[in-house]
């Protein structure tokens, strides 16, 4: 019995301490796994900080914080006042050489000219008047009356020839603008015009006065000045134009159409020679800059605009037909009542 108490005593001893061998065993390899285990993690997490932010450039030069690359970078005053002043300073530019493209705008100008508020006003009455003869042949009108509109009609028919208002020659404005206006017979006074057309021919003596004594001038300023005064000097006419139309509307008679054309042939006979004499400066200022050819541009765009200022005046008299035929409708009407 004794030998096998011991043989037991021997065995779970020798259970016990294997046990607690392999028990020392676990708990070292598990010590090593937990501590390689947080190392891998640290070493990981660095890295992983490292790659999902960047760093701030810190007072002095020195590194500052870390952000994470998804946050918004915060605002760096200076830069943003350098962006906004380089912002400010293109639309600046941007609006300075809008500006200098519209001081040889015709269309631009002959609109702050108020040119395309008189265009638009006489197409309003030559609408209204048109609805009114249509009217007025529906209903029926004696021959005198439909002969008298033939007369008008085979006058504007005439427009459609490039040649009837496209002469240039050199004309005492002023009489023959009162000359025109007396036959026509409304109480218009034509003051503005006539101030308009002297100074801008008071300008072009002074510019070709200062270029034969010497004085230089600049092609683009003069091409500017040239196109100005085109717009300024159209929306002159058209205003004269449609100021007739109104009166012509409350008249109690009806003027007759040829002063009418007589009148435009001489808008546009001055239209060219405003064109004519700013051609001369500008060829005389070609002489002074070192490239002659680059003043050719400008003389075709003062040409062009030329003629755009007659095909305004063409329309304006074209819209003045309607108001010409009811004035003739009306006056027969109330001379037969």
């Amino acid at each position: 019995d004794l030998d096998a108490s011991q043989a037991l005593s021997s065995l779970t001893g020798g259970v016990a301490g294997t046990a607690s061998g392999l028990t020392g065993l676990f708990t070292g390899v598990g010590k090593s796994l937990v501590s390689g285990s947080l190392d891998v993690l640290e070493t990981l997490g660095k890295k992983t900080f490292e790659t999902l932010t960047v760093s701030e450039q810190g007072a002095k030069g020195k590194p500052g914080k870390r952000r994470l690359i998804f946050q918004k970078e915060r605002p760096n005053l200076s830069k943003v006042l350098r962006e906004l002043k380089t912002q400010v300073d293109v639309d600046a530019k941007s609006q300075q050489e809008e500006e200098e493209a519209r001081l040889a705008n015709f269309v631009y100008l002959f609109e702050k000219n108020e040119g395309m508020v008189h265009l638009e006003g006489l197409e309003m009455l030559s609408e209204s008047c048109s609805r009114q003869v249509e009217s007025a042949l529906i209903s029926g009108i004696d021959q005198e009356t439909l002969d008298q509109l033939d007369v008008v009609r085979d006058m504007y028919d005439g427009l459609t020839d490039e040649e009837s208002l496209s002469e240039t020659a050199d004309v005492p404005f002023e009489s023959e603008i009162k000359n025109y206006l007396k036959r026509i017979g409304l109480a218009y006074n034509p003051a503005k015009l006539l101030e308009t057309d002297k100074r801008l021919f008071d300008w072009l003596y002074d510019c070709q006065t200062t270029q034969d004594l010497g004085e230089m001038k600049e092609p683009r300023d003069l091409h500017r000045q040239a196109i100005r005064s085109l717009a300024e000097f159209a929306a002159r006419c058209v205003e004269t134009l449609h100021k007739l139309a109104q009166l012509m509307l409350v008249a109690g008679s009806a003027p007759e159409a040829k002063p009418f054309f007589d009148l435009t042939l001489v808008f546009c006979a001055e239209i060219g020679v405003i064109a004519a004499k700013f051609s001369t400066c500008l060829n005389s200022a070609a002489d002074d800059v070192d490239d002659p050819s680059s003043v050719s541009a400008y003389l075709t765009s003062l040409f062009l605009e030329a003629n755009n200022s007659t095909n305004y005046l063409r329309e304006a008299l074209r819209l003045l037909r309607p108001v010409l035929e009811r004035a003739i409708i009306l006056e027969r009407n109330t001379s037969v009542a």
